[in-house]
């Protein structure tokens, strides 16, 4: 990995159904992407071709992000909860990288700001 671009969690409630979104791609470029599943569910990923992935704890599903694929709800648990993480696999430039730099400053700046907030239950 030579660049990550985005690392975000999914959490999809219960609702009683399996629903199966709409196909999509992360970004319309070339760019690879990982899926971090969380727990074991029956929820799944669906690539462009078809192919399911099983929602299964600690397993990891790597892809090309422009490539279609789609989520899905899960009906047999609380929630269906993963890791998104977008990434530069090759080597970029550091002209290119500088596109990347006001997200690196926001991404850093969410950071700064959750170590400083607590969450009280």
């Amino acid at each position: 990995m030579k660049s990550i671009m985005r690392a975000k969690a999914n959490l999809y409630p219960n609702c009683g159904e399996l629903i199966e979104h709409d196909m999509h791609t992360d970004y319309n470029f070339e760019h690879q992407a990982a899926i971090f599943y969380i727990n074991t569910n029956n929820g799944y990923t669906k690539l462009k071709d078809g192919t399911k992935i099983e929602s299964i704890a600690n397993r990891v599903l790597i892809f090309k992000g422009n490539d279609l694929h789609c989520s899905t709800t899960c009906t047999d648990q609380q929630a269906r909860i993963n890791i998104n993480f977008n990434y530069f696999y090759q080597f970029i430039s550091a002209k290119q990288s500088l596109r990347w730099q006001p997200l690196i400053e926001v991404m850093r700046h969410a950071i700064s700001a959750s170590k400083r907030t607590t969450i009280s239950q």
